[in-house]
């Protein structure tokens, strides 16, 4: 007689749908309602090992940026695999062994153009060819106004897209140079013009600013453990990035932040998550994960005492990443399984 330990051991899991968005949405499979999605929220739910998945969101907030519109895609499984011709352009899967995560988000439709003119504050500049006055506008567009002193002919130029900013100098040697910070649906740029209007610095990331002195772009690149920061430093006419700098963020996987500090050659660091029993150093780590270009934390994989974190080598429709099991105790790594 085969115990129930056997059967379970010879049962094969069935696959799992687990569906995620940047954007907040109900989401329905097959028209049946599966749950909301978005704001780190992710609906799960078994599927059939041969069957056609019809996923459905629907918008549940305003976007800032258009109207979004509900988007269906479909899904066909054959045996319990996951067919790759039938995976929209849109739609980015993760494979975290029987369970398929799908990323998917609404159809975004701009909004009309705003009408009328808007004006963000003005400044007085001194340019190559005397003192003028430069407003920052938006008029279908970011755009800047420059007028002259005295009986000048005003000129205007664009300068892209952008929801609002602000503008202020920043003196770098003999120079005072024209200080352009913008605002976007997403994230920040910073433009610097010389006395003549020219570009010497366009840059964007998270936030972008000025700070100590110094043009600043700080960007997560993909980590959800660090942040890259970036300083520029004017040389010799010119501005030149000075070498990229790496702050720790508060994120409670103690595996993730361990897996992006290998990434980053903070080895140091990734030591230090490290139990003592282990008795591993930086070679051991690096041989053991390989190379990778990212890494996520597996949705709704792990367990009391254990993470799972997957290692992907590159971006693509399908992804099936390395996935690494660290066994945790008193907030340190004790065990790590390639388990996929």
């Amino acid at each position: 007689m085969k115990s129930l330990g056997e059967c379970n051991h010879r049962m094969k899991p069935l696959p799992m749908l687990c569906i995620t968005s940047e954007h907040e949405c109900l989401v329905e499979v097959n028209s049946e309602p599966a749950g909301v999605v978005g704001a780190g929220r992710h609906a799960v739910l078994p599927i059939a090992e041969t069957v056609d998945c019809f996923v459905s969101l629907l918008p549940l907030v305003c976007e800032r940026s258009g109207y979004a519109l509900p988007v269906t895609r479909r899904l066909r499984f054959e045996g319990g695999v996951l067919e790759a011709g039938s995976v929209a352009d849109d739609v980015r899967i993760t494979v975290w062994g029987n369970m398929f995560e799908v990323c998917l988000s609404p159809v975004i439709i701009p909004m009309p153009a705003q009408r009328g003119a808007k004006s963000f504050g003005s400044i007085r500049f001194a340019s190559h060819t005397g003192a003028v006055t430069v407003e920052l506008i938006w008029d279908s567009g970011l755009r800047l106004v420059v007028t002259p002193a005295g009986e000048g002919v005003p000129f205007a130029f664009d300068i892209g897209e952008g929801n609002s900013g602000t503008l202020a100098s920043l003196d770098v040697g003999r120079e005072r140079l024209l200080a352009v910070s913008i605002t976007a649906d997403i994230g920040e740029r910073l433009l610097l013009l010389d006395p003549s209007f020219d570009t010497l610095l366009d840059v964007s990331g998270a936030t972008a600013g000025i700070y100590d002195g110094y043009p600043t772009v700080t960007d997560g690149d993909g980590l959800s453990c660090y942040r890259r920061r970036t300083r520029y430093e004017y040389r010799a006419g010119s501005f030149t990035a000075l070498a990229d700098e790496f702050a720790p963020m508060a994120n409670e996987s103690i595996a993730l932040r361990f897996c992006e500090a290998a990434l980053l050659k903070r080895f140091d660091e990734a030591l230090a998550l490290l139990s003592d029993d282990l008795g591993l150093d930086a070679s051991d780590i690096s041989d053991f994960l390989g190379e990778f270009k990212f890494c996520r934390y597996a949705p709704s994989c792990s367990s009391a005492g254990s993470d799972i974190v997957g290692l992907f080598e590159q971006e693509q429709t399908v992804m099936r990443p390395r996935l690494m099991r660290f066994e945790l105790s008193n907030e340190l790594i004790t065990d790590i399984e390639e388990i996929c």
